[in-house]
């Protein structure tokens, strides 16, 4: 874990193993394998990026667009996303 946050990692989600994950990540901290200044770093930015997304002000989805998830178009763009890059483009 401390090679993943020293390499630039912000944010490890493990929703079942959360509770373990906050204990090593508090060892390494507290040990020094994990600087306090990264953490900052790192939650600087996962906050920046949710204030510019209005999460603090609009935390819930539109639910409107519900109707859209699993749609034929969506589908269209999930396989081009699985299918990786074509020739030509990144």
């Amino acid at each position: 874990m401390a090679a993943a946050v020293n390499a630039g990692i912000d944010m490890i989600m493990l929703p079942d193993g959360y509770k373990k994950a906050f204990e090593a990540m508090r060892d390494l901290v507290a040990t020094g394998k994990i600087g306090g200044a990264r953490l900052d770093e790192a939650v600087g930015r996962i906050l920046r990026v949710k204030f510019e997304m209005g999460l603090f002000e609009r935390p819930f989805a539109d639910r409107s667009l519900l109707a859209e998830v699993g749609s034929p178009a969506h589908r269209a763009v999930a396989r081009r996303a699985a299918a990786g890059p074509s020739p030509g483009r990144v």
